[in-house]
């Protein structure tokens, strides 16, 4: 009578080890899925960031299209119009006037200021509008570039031009 009851506990036992791995093999899974997502947001919600734009504008504009799909893919040039687009990222860059004109959306330009302050660019205008913070203008420069930085409650635009 003991032989049954033995049975019937290591068959339960055996039950819950084959379950007990399968939540452990289903809690890794999702942590895996998990960390995949967050990598490819944390990736895709980088802009084109100043030392980019720097690298660009020394740089043969027929290579801007292999650089920026480094940044992040989707860029495509448009020959008519002259500029290079991302519709995944509502982006958009141009050279006219000899400077490199790039508009982005607005939680882009967060990645400017901290860059100038590191690398000895001068603030040497500003002006922003009383009915909005977010909206405003800024010119840095440094002994080489003069970085132009325009913003509304969606885009940044931004130039840049050597000296």
């Amino acid at each position: 009578m003991l032989k049954p009851l033995f049975n019937r506990q290591q068959q339960k036992i055996k039950i819950l080890r084959q379950n007990l791995w399968a939540v452990v093999v289903l809690c890794l899974a999702m942590i895996a899925i998990s960390s995949c997502r967050n990598f490819n947001t944390a990736h895709t919600q980088q802009g084109i960031g100043p030392a980019n734009l720097i690298r660009l504008i020394n740089m043969n504009p027929a290579d801007y299209t292999n650089e920026l799909n480094k940044v992040y893919p989707g860029w495509q040039f448009e020959p008519g119009k002259n500029r290079w687009v991302n519709s995944r990222h509502n982006s958009a860059l141009a050279i006219r006037e000899n400077e490199l004109r790039l508009m982005e959306p607005v939680e882009y330009a967060e990645a400017y200021p901290p860059y100038f302050e590191n690398h000895n660019f001068n603030l040497i205008s500003t002006g922003a509008p009383a009915d909005t913070s977010k909206t405003g203008k800024e010119i840095f420069e440094d002994t080489d570039y003069i970085f132009t930085i325009q913003t509304n409650q969606k885009y940044v635009m931004i130039s840049l031009g050597g000296r």
